[in-house]
């Protein structure tokens, strides 16, 4: 494997921004020196002070493979990762069939193996009847447990205080440690919500701007709670995804102050923001339409910016994309037949960056919250940080302007909530395990990607 040299960078790790030159040697970040040594390398990159950041870490996507790949695949998905700076991701269960046991499970892997461009896991998904699967199942290669609290159909849908409380009990006794990954929406309070909102508008007059109207902030408020006392009961292990709401994020704050005050030992709960709530409020659905529809809904520009400060101040955790595309012909339905979800794994990076370039939080918040982050509280092993002896998963991130266009995605399903959007920064290079994924606007090695490893 050759090596690589990239000088003249400024270095985005562990808080801090420095000027650095980086050695890549046999997968690995083999040095980080001051940039007056000159090392020796096979390939030398010019970084003529471009932002060198670790490869980012998507806790939270949905790449339809098996038996929804007229939507995305592994393969199409990654590669969309891999364009930008997405070099890890932990996929979701909610396929056909769904990940509940360990065949489906390993055949996940075995087309990960195969087809992806970057580092991939797959969860195992609860269903409130493999309870002995997921107490089998081995989390060192297994990023966690996926729990539909709401949103769901069927056999994903597990909604019963009782079941949750001896998943959680169950799983903090045989793995604890190892995170239960929530969606949290009350589709009872949704289908009252629903209800009572028909009576004012009937349902074929229905749009997109109604939908936080109906899957509203108390559907999203009332789940969270419960799935944080139950985990307090039980002291499990819990990360609640995609929060959406300003209550939210005071419920999590006065957890977490209080934790921290009394001191006690049970872990802390986390929680994630995705790019699109942090991105969009409602103001946008006249715009945009069917397009910002998901699950849970954008909402108002106070919940927006409550979500922001809460990035900021670090009352959340991580920071991931939900990516879950749908075609185009899908999402041109009316309202009530549109499916909820959106691609947005190429561009969840510059979205962060243009945040922080408008003031909203530090260049050093964005790395903490999509790459540190993440990889500690999975404990994915060596990656997330620029770190010597770690994997070599790097992105260059350079101050050249760019705009979205159809014509240049990756996803499958061709569209982007961001199209036409215009970008103070872009992605010059990637590299995977030591590999040049595209560097300069040409592809390069497409099957770099390696089956993540969690420290438990």
């Amino acid at each position: 494997m050759a090596t690589v040299s990239i000088r003249d960078v400024q270095m985005v790790n562990e808080g801090e921004v420095r000027m650095v030159n980086v050695l890549v040697r046999d997968g690995r970040i083999w040095s980080i020196t001051a940039t007056d040594r000159m090392p020796v390398a096979d390939i030398r990159i010019e970084g003529r002070g471009a932002f060198l950041l670790p490869g980012l870490v998507d806790d939270q996507v949905h790449f339809r493979e098996p038996g929804l790949t007229h939507k995305g695949c592994i393969r199409t998905e990654s590669r969309a990762a891999l364009r930008g700076g997405v070099t890890s991701f932990m996929e979701m269960p909610n396929t056909s069939p769904p990940t509940c046991d360990r065949k489906a499970w390993e055949w996940k892997m075995g087309v990960g193996a195969r087809d992806s461009a970057v580092n991939y896991s797959f969860y195992m998904g609860a269903n409130g009847n493999n309870l002995e699967d997921l107490l089998q199942a081995d989390y060192r290669q297994i990023p966690g447990v996926k729990i539909f609290m709401g949103s769901s159909t069927g056999e994903l849908l597990v909604d019963q205080p009782e079941v949750l409380r001896e998943l959680y009990c169950k799983m903090h006794h045989h793995h604890p440690g190892v995170p239960i990954s929530l969606h949290c929406e009350n589709d009872k309070v949704i289908a009252r919500s629903a209800h009572d909102f028909a009576l004012t508008k009937p349902k074929e007059l229905w749009t997109a701007e109604d939908h936080p109207r109906i899957r509203n902030h108390e559907g999203c408020y009332v789940s969270s709670r419960l799935a944080r006392e139950l985990a307090e009961a039980c002291q499990a292990d819990i990360h609640i995804l995609h929060l959406t709401t300003a209550q939210e994020v005071a419920d999590i704050k006065e957890y977490k102050s209080r934790i921290t005050i009394e001191n006690g030992i049970f872990r802390p709960i986390t929680t994630e923001a995705c790019v699109h709530h942090l991105w969009f409020d409602e103001s946008d659905y006249e715009r945009l339409g069917n397009r910002i529809k998901w699950n849970p809904a954008i909402k108002s520009a106070a919940d927006r910016q409550a979500l922001l400060e809460a990035v900021r101040e670090g009352w959340i955790d991580v920071v991931a994309t939900d990516h879950a595309p749908h075609t185009y012909e899908e999402k041109s339905k009316a309202y009530t037949e549109v499916p909820s979800g959106g691609p947005l794994l190429q561009h969840s990076l510059l979205m962060m960056w243009e945040l922080a370039m408008r003031g909203h939080f530090t260049v050093e918040r964005v790395v903490e919250s999509m790459c540190h982050a993440p990889a500690l509280r999975f404990g994915v092993k060596e990656r997330g940080f620029l770190r010597e002896g770690y994997a070599a998963d790097l992105v260059l991130l350079e101050g050249r302007p760019m705009q979205v266009h159809a014509t240049d995605l990756e996803y499958a399903c061709g569209w982007s909530p961001v199209e036409g959007e215009a970008f103070t920064h872009s992605v010059r290079g990637v590299w995977v395990n030591g590999q040049t994924g595209y560097l300069d606007n040409e592809w390069g090695c497409k099957d770099a990607g390696r089956p993540l490893v969690f420290n438990r």
